[in-house]
């Protein structure tokens, strides 16, 4: 885990650019959400698209926060668990991601092949509360 510290570094455009990704962030992410939520088709790929939406957002809430926390001499407590949490998603996103491309390979090479998605529920589950309890 990266341990921040109070510099220099709060005085450049570090902070402002941080929120401004997250800013964009937020809204792009909101919108393909609210395009996904309206689609009738909720089919595997749509449903994980939704799952990586709903986990990016969640990264471009806590980006910021923790990022103003740290810089800013915020309770050890709160630090870490913002940290912890940013971390979790962030890493929660990588897996969504690799899921989705796996899904879409298998899906690729057996057309006729149907997956199971409350397996892909469990296996994400497992890999969370890993990543959780880790």
């Amino acid at each position: 885990m990266v341990n921040f510290t109070m510099d220099d570094s709060h005085n450049s455009g570090l902070p402002v650019f941080t929120c401004c990704i997250g800013a964009i962030g937020i809204l792009t992410n909101s919108l393909s959400l609210s395009y996904f939520l309206s689609k009738k088709d909720k089919s595997l790929p749509t449903k994980l698209i939704m799952h990586l939406n709903v986990l990016d957002l969640a990264v471009c809430i806590f980006s910021p926060a923790s990022f103003y926390f740290n810089f800013h001499g915020a309770m050890k407590v709160v630090t870490s668990v913002l940290n912890s949490t940013y971390y979790v998603l962030l890493e929660s996103t990588s897996f969504a991601t690799c899921m989705l491309s796996v899904t879409r390979m298998i899906q690729m090479k057996r057309p006729f092949y149907t997956l199971n998605f409350r397996a892909i529920v469990a296996v994400t589950s497992v890999y969370n509360g890993y990543l959780v309890i880790r």
